[in-house]
């Protein structure tokens, strides 16, 4: 979940996440939006 977004993401979308890791530390990646699958919603369960 990504929160404190100034605005929507749009489809096509680009831009560099930093992600913290216990073991290994930080870790940037790029992100890119791309249009959710029909139906993905009703997949994503949480446990």
């Amino acid at each position: 979940m990504l929160v404190g977004l100034r605005q929507p993401l749009k489809e096509g979308d680009k831009f560099p996440m930093i992600l913290e890791f216990e073991s290994i530390g930080s870790v940037e990646v790029s992100v890119l939006v791309a249009k959710a699958k029909e139906g993905a919603a009703d997949e994503e369960h949480h446990h």
